[in-house]
C-alpha cells in the first residue's frame, strides 16, 4: 500500500492529473474552477486524500474528485479532517497569518 506522499509520485496521478488539465484547458482555457478570475495551477482532490483512501482509484484517480484551482483558491482549502489549523491562517485576501492557538 503507498502512503498518500508515495501516490502523488506515481505515474498514473501524474497521467491522470495531466489528462485534467489538458480537459479544463479544453473547455475553459484552464481557468481556476473556483473563482473563474485566475489561471488554474493545481489539480485539488474535492474528496480529501489521506493514506488509505489514496489507494482507492475510485477516489484518487476519479477526474469526478478533481477541482482544477489556482493557487489562491487552493492556498483557502483546509482540510475538514482537522479540528484546529496548523501554524498559518489566510486571510481574506490570502495573506499568510500566524496562527497563534497552535
Amino acid at each position: 500500500m503507498l502512503t498518500q506522499k508515495q501516490f502523488y509520485r506515481t505515474q498514473a496521478w501524474r497521467r491522470a492529473r495531466q489528462a485534467y488539465i489538458d480537459t479544463r484547458l479544453a473547455i475553459d482555457g484552464g481557468v481556476c474552477e473556483v473563482c473563474q478570475q485566475e489561471p488554474g495551477l493545481i489539480v485539488h482532490h474535492k474528496v480529501w486524500l489521506d493514506d488509505t483512501n489514496c489507494n482507492d482509484p475510485t477516489i484518487s484517480l476519479n477526474p469526478d474528485n478533481f477541482l482544477y484551482e489556482c493557487q489562491t483558491c487552493h492556498n483557502k482549502e483546509r482540510d475538514p479532517r482537522r479540528g484546529t489549523p496548523g501554524r498559518v491562517l489566510y486571510g481574506a485576501d490570502g495573506e499568510i497569518i500566524r496562527n497563534t492557538n497552535y
